[in-house]
């Protein structure tokens, strides 16, 4: 099935290298497909997103249907693969596979119903490549359940895939997978038996009908001769007979009439009978049922798995142990029993998922004897790391990573290998350059992370191998070879020298192995205990290393350059003295330089600054050379940076940088001016940026305008949703993330008073005004922000905040008198819904009119929220009131209601001036908080209108007479650009009296009226 959600907004966009593959793949013919992918065998990219491969995965997704309805294997395979459809459909199994590997958002794969019919094939290899696929988002189905509902069809076929084969009950698995090894004939034989119920006329007829179209027979007995109860189906020696496995199934299924639910059994059990005799064949049974147990023990539980396969072989757990072990010869040409050892290190690795089988897997490999199983199989591995051409398969080597990172994660699993000496043999791997196998020894790197940073009786053994002053060293020897693979030159080691940054990228997997080794550095240092070891580190190589990512960041890249600001800070904090070491070594001068001159797109770089930054100013030299760097200024200008944004707007990033900054604050208070000072500069560039993007904003803030006749194709249409997102992006993203910025740093009340008294609240009133908005913003996560912000200033300076907005309110109202008086008797706004470009003066009009509005929706639903929710103190009610006291709030009230008379009379206007079709919304969920046209009084969320809300004014007055042709059906689509007009000026309209109802009526106006009333009473009297 093929993909249809769409993209997200904020979707970062691929390196380049993958953003072309994903073009040659989705572009090229289908025989070019194979030798594509085969270029990219080991996966040399960075980590990817599958929303970027959507239009990839969507073709693959419709190549296998076609192949799967043309060889028929909805059911058993009727015709085999063509030789250009084998090629196509394998490359296809494999790039799926790397992609789950190395992408995020995997839940977006949708092909799983033709992966569950390609169970169903009579091609070993094509049946190899779907089980190894399956594997993946099989061990997923623990963390995302709508995984078990796909799998359920496919775990019956698993589980015949993965039964022990009766014929061959004492025999081994190593000594079936001998070449050498003899079969009997019994194990050859055929022997099946079912139960046949027969069925009614009618519900043969049916059950006909449907088996019909699945390309099998029907289950029902047609010519009388069969019987219900036990059939059993015995054929001797299968081989002998000379046929095919298709034409055998054939034939026994016809002569039988088998039901349909037994049609895979009996083919797979055919299969197995034919191929045993052949070593090659029986070699390939073997890998496939292996890989089905290590599939399906991830489908069922541990007590169905103990019933369905245990129990017929207990002894499977020493079975597949035994073949890891085996004694067999192998070769560089041929590497089957290294494809066999790789499926049972998988079925190995997926049993002892089962709480109760991991103790009996681990005894069985000896991961806790220094010569057991386990530990032969990883030094035989480190051996061979440094010769060029590699023995092992990459895929053999992948699934003993996997399980030996699995095995670390679990106490016992880690207590033994370590004891079992897995971290001297793992340290061998990093005396030599990884010239060769970089990818596998960044993998050894990432478990000696792990092993050492989880278990704290794990570094001495690492430090007694020598490990600490290896990693040193090959961090220097890669910041090197780094160096002068981007063009930099061999003396780059050289502190006191300048180079220029490099002239091309790194390669992925020298900057994979560069961030591996640094954040391994990092956690030794971050562990406790283990300070009195790591002291001397500062003597080291490390620090020249970092100066030199430093002094190339644009070489090195986001990853790295965050680990070392990290490493940086790390040291200064664990021993403060060690600051004047750096500084004489010039480390915080070339990254105060780093930081100025351009600050990586990354989430991890920008988090690690304000620690750095605190950390580098704990003596007076440090704080004089930050003084004089300024690198404020240029931290948040990532705020208005489009790349930048892409990565700050999701989950709670700005809020968890704002809470960083107060620290610093707090730790440095002389920086706390130039710091407001620098936020304040940030907020008037998003307010100045806005208002320069404000003539892209289209349809999100502008009327649409086009030309007579005009129709839009749909590729202009998707392409208009796309820059639609882009735009919000520009804006409302800018917005959001100052104001989730905000918000964790006015957790200190001292900095929120302090921006209130540098005159914050007017910029913050700007920005919700800003033309370039959409007109629906008040629905928005930025909306809501900015309004939790306006209730945290108001609760500490009530009197300046309120009167700040109520000044902003009643200009904005003054500004608009001549839109709200006027008194025509028909739509005002009717104008402004078909407008074509060569109308330029009622374009201009049209905006004027649609921009007013919306910024009087914006404070009136601001109001609304921070003056008539519970979550308003009682405290500041009164003082709220005082706002509107005196000459202001004799003209602000009245303005209110002449706003909400407007609004209701010119809704009903338009209403009778365009068609039905027009005017009217598709329905939404009800329930939705988003829609509900109201203020949210739980959260104090500002809420979008309801597509079919009513005014209460409008909903007790009698409908209005509408003509019969403007209340026929228009055959225009919702995206025609008069359809998307009247829904703004509608949206506007029945939202903003609402609000206004909902400020009538709160808890707070009773304040407000009783404190106006007492004035006029007293000014009267005192006349």
């Amino acid at each position: 099935m093929k993909i249809k959600k769409p993209h997200p907004k904020r979707l970062v966009p691929p390196p380049f290298a993958i953003k072309a593959l994903i073009e040659n793949l989705s572009n090229c013919t289908e025989s070019e497909i194979p030798e594509i992918v085969n270029a990219c065998h080991e996966w040399p990219y960075p980590k990817s997103d599958l929303y970027n491969w959507i239009p990839v995965l969507n073709r693959f997704d419709g190549i296998l249907e076609t192949v799967v309805e043309r060889c028929g294997v909805k059911g058993i395979q009727k015709r085999p693969f063509t030789s250009e459809e084998k090629p196509v459909l394998l490359a296809i199994l494999k790039l799926s596979r790397l992609l789950w590997d190395n992408c995020n958002n995997r839940n977006l794969y949708n092909s799983f119903e033709h992966l569950t019919d390609l169970l169903q094939t009579t091609d070993s290899d094509v049946l190899d490549a779907t089980l190894k696929l399956l594997l993946k988002p099989a061990q997923r189905v623990g963390n995302q359940r709508s995984l078990r509902a796909t799998f359920l069809t496919a775990q019956d076929r698993l589980l015949t895939l993965a039964q022990h084969w009766a014929t061959t009950e004492h025999v081994s698995l190593t000594e079936l997978a001998s070449p050498n090894f003899e079969i009997s004939e019994e194990s050859t034989s055929l022997h099946y038996q079912f139960y046949r119920i027969s069925l009614s006329p009618q519900t043969a007829q049916l059950s006909s009908s449907v088996s019909g179209d699945a390309g099998t027979s029907s289950t029902a007995v047609k010519d009388g001769n069969g019987t219900d109860g036990l059939v059993s189906i015995s054929a001797p020696n299968l081989p002998s007979t000379g046929k095919s496995e298709a034409d055998l199934y054939e034939e026994l299924k016809e002569t039988n009439h088998i039901p349909q639910e037994h049609h895979f059994r009996l083919f797979h059990k055919i299969r197995v009978a034919m191929g045993l005799s052949d070593p090659a064949m029986r070699h390939k049974l073997l890998i496939l049922r292996i890989l089905a147990i290590a599939v399906v023990v991830n489908l069922i539980g541990e007590d169905v798995a103990q019933t369905k396969i245990f129990l017929y072989e207990p002894d499977l757990i020493q079975k597949l142990a035994d073949l890891l072990h085996s004694d067999s010869e192998r070769s560089q040409t041929n590497r089957s029993t290294y494809e066999l050892e790789t499926a049972a290190l998988y079925a190995l690795d997926n049993i002892s998922r089962y709480r109760g089988k991991l103790g009996e897997v681990l005894t069985t490999v000896n991961a806790s004897a220094t010569h057991g199983i386990l530990m032969f199989i990883v030094r035989r591995v480190i051996t061979k790391l440094d010769s060029e051409v590699m023995e092992f398969p990459q895929e053999y080597l992948d699934s003993l990573f996997n399980y030996i990172a699995y095995v670390i994660t679990t106490q016992s699993g880690g207590n033994m290998v370590i004891t079992a000496g897995i971290i001297s043999a793992l340290t061998l791997a990093l005396e030599k350059p990884p010239s060769h196998h970089m990818k596998n020894v960044t993998r050894i790197v990432g478990i000696l992370d792990s092993i050492t940073y989880g278990f704290s009786n794990s570094f001495n053994y690492f430090a007694n191998a020598n490990g600490l002053d290896t990693l040193i060293s090959r961090i220097k020897d890669e910041v090197v070879l780094c160096l002068e693979v981007g063009g930099v030159g061999k003396d780059a080691m050289a502190i006191d020298d300048e180079y220029p940054t490099g002239v091309s990228d790194l390669p992925h997997e020298h900057t994979a192995y560069l961030r591996s080794m640094l954040k391994f550095v990092l956690h030794l240092m971050q562990t406790s205990g283990r300070a009195d070891r790591m002291r001397n580190l500062i003597d080291s190589s490390v620090a020249s290393s970092i100066l030199n990512i430093f002094k190339h960041a644009q070489l090195f890249g986001a990853n790295v350059f965050g680990l070392a600001v990290n490493i940086m800070s790390t040291f200064i904090h664990n021993e403060p003295t060690c600051l004047s070491i750096l500084q004489e070594a010039k480390l915080p001068h070339a990254f105060l330089g780093a930081v100025t001159s351009n600050i990586p797109v990354s989430t991890e770089v920008i988090s690690s600054l304000p620690n750095a930054f605190g950390a580098i100013c704990l003596n007076q030299q440090g704080l004089a050379a930050f003084n004089e760097a300024k690198p404020m200024d240029k931290f948040f200008e990532t705020f208005i940076s489009d790349e930048h944004l892409l990565t700050m707007q999701d989950n709670d990033f700005p809020h968890l940088i704002g809470t960083s900054i107060d620290e610093l604050i707090r730790h440095h208070p002389t920086l706390k001016d130039d710091i407001l000072k620098s936020i304040i500069a940030m907020l008037n560039r998003i307010v100045e940026n806005s208002l320069v993007l404000s003539p892209e904003g289209g349809e999100l803030c502008c009327l649409q305008v086009g030309q007579a006749g005009e129709v839009k194709t749909e590729d202009e249409k998707e392409k208009e949703k796309a820059d639609t997102s882009r735009r919000e992006t520009k804006v409302g993203g800018s917005v959001d993330v100052a104001a989730r910025f905000l918000e964790g740093l006015f957790q200190n009340v001292a900095h929120c008073k302090d921006f209130v008294k540098m005159d914050g609240t007017q910029i913050l009133i700007k920005m919700v005004s800003l033309p370039a908005l959409p007109f629906d913003f008040v629905s928005s996560d930025s909306a809501y922000a900015l309004t939790y912000l306006f209730r945290m200033m108001i609760e500490l300076s009530t009197a300046q905040v309120v009167s700040v907005i109520t000044k902003e309110l009643h200009q904005v109202f003054r500004a608009s008198m001549d839109l709200l008086s006027t008194n025509e008797e028909s739509s005002l706004f009717a104008q402004y819904i078909d407008l074509l470009e060569s109308d330029s003066d009622r374009i201009q009009r049209g905006n004027h009119a649609l921009h007013t509005m919306r910024t009087l929706h914006i404070f009136v639903r601001l109001l609304t929220d921070v003056y008539c929710s519970h979550m308003t103190p009682h405290r500041i009610a009164p003082a709220i009131g005082q706002a509107f006291t005196g000459s202001l709030g004799d003209e602000l009230l009245p303005m209110f209601g002449q706003l909400h008379r407007f609004c209701v009379l010119e809704q009903i206007l338009l209403k009778q001036s365009v068609p039905k079709a027009w005017y009217q919304h598709k329905k939404r969920d009800k329930g939705s908080e988003k829609n509900s046209g109201t203020a949210n009084e739980t959260t104090g969320e500002i809420s979008a209108p309801t597509e079919n809300a009513v005014s209460d004014t409008e909903a007790s007055m009698p409908a209005p007479h509408v003509d019969e042709q403007s209340t026929g059906e228009d055959p225009l689509d919702s995206g025609d650009r008069r359809i998307k007009n009247t829904r703004l000026y509608k949206g506007l309209l029945t939202d903003i009296p609402s609000a206004l109802v909902t400020l009538f009526e709160g808890k707070s106006i009773d304040t407000v009226i009783h404190t106006v009333s007492s004035t006029t009473l007293s000014t009267r009297r005192h006349n």
